[in-house]
């Protein structure tokens, strides 16, 4: 981390079973979030469970990752609720499993 970057938490929503970043749900990505430089932030390591094709994150895991961390920046720098309507996506190259 460079010496201007300075990481800043994000309180988590404890209890509800949202799929990405709920903290009940026992089968869920359990999310948590933090703001640097102005850009919100999640880091996860995806393993098999998440697997497409060989060694690869399957394409609605990714998509719901960038679901997850499109609502929480406009819920973090808007203070608004907010979920998704649609989303367009195009994939430029694969995830891989394993990888953080």
């Amino acid at each position: 981390m460079a010496v201007d970057e300075k990481r800043m938490d994000i309180p988590r929503l404890e209890g509800h079973h949202c799929f990405a970043c709920g903290t009940a749900n026992p089968i869920g990505l359990k999310l948590t979030f933090y703001n640097m430089n102005d850009s919100v932030c999640a880091d996860i390591t995806l393993g098999k469970n998440h697997e497409g094709w060989q060694n690869m994150a399957h394409g609605g895991i990714i998509s719901t990752l960038l679901d997850e961390v499109m609502a929480w920046t406009i819920m973090y720098f808007k203070r608004i609720f907010f979920v998704t309507r649609k989303m367009e996506i195009k994939y430029v190259r694969p995830v891989l499993i394993g990888v953080p």
